[in-house]
């Protein structure tokens, strides 16, 4: 269980609004995009970062998750199966 992660303790004790939304998102494709999202600046580098611990236990949860849920591969789509015959 993701509870019993030293990882997911770390950041939970830093920061419970987050670790909330990792125990939330554990095992479902959004967790990586919410974790990207957190990690980058989208505060026109306004964004402090984070402890450089809570940073790298970040980095080991998102391994964890992409190691026991790997993401599925898009089936690939032909894209001028559509276009209309000339």
């Amino acid at each position: 269980m993701i509870e019993q992660n030293q990882h997911f303790k770390r950041v939970t004790t830093a920061f419970p609004h987050i670790g909330k939304n990792i125990r939330l998102l554990w095992g479902h494709p959004e967790f990586a995009l919410y974790m990207a999202k957190l990690m980058g600046d989208t505060r026109n580098g306004e964004r402090r970062g984070f402890p450089d611990d809570v940073h790298d236990s970040m980095l080991r949860l998102l391994e964890q998750h992409d190691r026991d849920f790997p993401r599925k591969p898009q089936a690939s789509r032909d894209l001028w199966a559509d276009q209309p015959d000339d």
